[in-house]
């Protein structure tokens, strides 16, 4: 039985190692702080956000809605290039690369407010967490008008 798990469980170790060695994270991600919060802090009232900033538990990164491009946290200091195109480089639409290396400072602040959030406010993390769930199991097309003129083509997969 216990050799059903040996394969997964050293898939999953080298994962991790792979991302340590890589990014110096122990995380599946190295977006972890970013994609947190979206169950921490962008749910939440901006008035208690601000409150939170102003009495030093979140840093002003908090105030910034995940995935941004990189002049939004301009607060963490400039992000010199690596000298690495794929790295550095924004997409030829000005879409921002999120494989640039300033995201891995970035994503670290937002772990930073993430994890103070969920201390300070756990119940709201929940609350958010259960929002979150609620909006995931609901089809794409309940909640995004770009899909309107689709519509047709799955309706009887969202109906199901």
């Amino acid at each position: 039985m216990l050799q059903v798990f040996l394969g997964p469980l050293l898939v999953l170790g080298c994962w991790y190692g792979a991302n340590f060695i890589s990014y110096g994270t122990s995380t599946t991600s190295s977006w972890l702080g970013m994609n947190l919060a979206r169950q921490t802090t962008m749910f939440d009232n901006r008035a208690d956000l601000h409150a939170l900033v102003n009495s030093k538990v979140l840093t002003s990164v908090a105030l910034i809605l995940p995935f941004h491009p990189l002049d939004a946290y301009s607060s963490l200091g400039p992000f010199p290039p690596t000298g690495i195109p794929g790295l550095d480089v924004t997409f030829a639409d000005g879409h921002p690369n999120f494989n640039n290396s300033a995201y891995l400072k970035i994503s670290k602040a937002y772990l930073h407010n993430d994890l103070a959030f969920i201390v300070h406010r756990p119940k709201a993390y929940l609350i958010h967490v259960a929002r979150s769930v609620e909006m995931w199991s609901l089809p794409a097309e309940q909640y995004l008008p770009g899909f309107s003129p689709n519509r047709f083509s799955f309706s009887g997969w969202t109906a199901f």
